[in-house]
């Protein structure tokens, strides 16, 4: 994860980590852990934030949650589930 585009776009939003917390129905403590690396985000969060974020753009989204937007995965480079890939 990018932690400073992930911060900036909290702050575009005007959301803090705790309230984040909240609405996903964790602790400050686990998203705080999630978004400095020391635990891992599953594919489900990364969705779940893109939503509360406001993240639609499949570029965006690596950029904030892929450490290497080049990562590839079965040949193409990653997209989030239930999107289609643009051509």
């Amino acid at each position: 994860m990018n932690t400073k585009l992930f911060k900036a776009k909290l702050v575009e939003k005007g959301i803090t980590q705790k309230e984040l917390a909240k609405v996903r129905g964790c602790t400050p403590n686990t998203i705080n852990r999630m978004v400095n690396g020391h635990i891992k985000m599953s594919t489900e969060d990364a969705i779940f934030f893109c939503d509360i974020l406001g993240i639609s753009d499949e570029e965006e989204k690596c950029k904030i949650f892929l450490n290497n937007p080049s990562q590839k995965r079965d040949g193409n480079l990653y997209r989030f589930p239930n999107n289609k890939r643009k051509e």
